[in-house]
């Protein structure tokens, strides 16, 4: 088992734009660095490592953005 806090460097870009308007698209920016925080486990067999975690991400102070992934790795 293992846990892990970072950081992470981020940038936005939304754009909306009303079909058949004659108005340019709405375009709002933003960036930031941000604290990610993760925990996981790991199972190694021999030269191979498979990793499932589970990260979260406190990106703007809203309600963050979390993932789960799956890795695997072979050493030679």
């Amino acid at each position: 088992f293992f846990g892990k806090v970072g950081g992470i460097a981020w940038n936005s870009e939304t754009q909306i734009e009303i079909e058949n308007s004659p108005e340019d698209p709405i375009t709002e920016s933003d960036s930031g660095t941000d604290i990610s925080y993760g925990i996981g486990v790991g199972f190694r067999a021999q030269k191979a490592t498979v990793r499932v975690e589970y990260e979260w991400f406190d990106i703007g102070g809203g309600d963050g953005i979390s993932m789960i992934t799956l890795g695997a790795a072979y050493r030679f």
